[in-house]
């Protein structure tokens, strides 16, 4: 089963491969970091249940694609149907100068986690960008990563006369 809510879902594998320009390695290590620790306050406010304060505390992009009444109708039921994370472990942390729906509009910082809900291992991928000198959370993505396996249909055991 796959899962995602968005706002900025940049669609197509929009955050596959860009090659990052010459910004400097120090200067890409702290955009992570900060971007690190904005994704941190923002699903925060997942966890909290806080869905109209984590749209108003997402980047313009986001709020400008969702409408606030879908993001909270969306968000709350993802809640509802996974709960809250048991355990989050970011798995890569990457900083991009465009990404493929955005190009040229960056900076972006892709953060994917692994992350642990009652239904089991999911996958969260958080899209940054800096607005007025913070970093915002511009896109969100769940997705499953053990969906479970389609039902199988029998069919009838056929009857063979003796």
């Amino acid at each position: 089963r796959l899962v995602v809510i968005a706002g900025l879902l940049l669609a197509g594998g929009a955050w596959g491969p860009r090659p990052v320009s010459a910004q400097s390695t120090a200067d890409s290590a702290a955009a992570r970091a900060a971007a690190r620790t904005a994704a941190a306050d923002w699903l925060g406010w997942m966890a909290e249940r806080e869905f109209e304060d984590s749209w108003e505390d997402a980047g313009a992009r986001l709020r400008e694609r969702q409408s606030r009444d879908a993001w909270m109708a969306g968000t709350k039921q993802l809640v509802d149907s996974l709960g809250t994370p048991t355990a989050r472990t970011l798995t890569s942390a990457t900083y991009r100068d465009s990404l493929r729906s955005d190009a040229g509009n960056g900076p972006f910082v892709v953060l994917t986690y692994r992350s642990s809900f009652a239904p089991g291992p999911y996958e969260e991928v958080l899209v940054l960008t800096p607005e007025d000198d913070d970093w915002m959370v511009v896109g969100y993505q769940v997705t499953a990563l053990n969906p479970p396996p389609p039902p199988v249909q029998l069919s009838p055991r056929p009857t063979t006369p003796f």
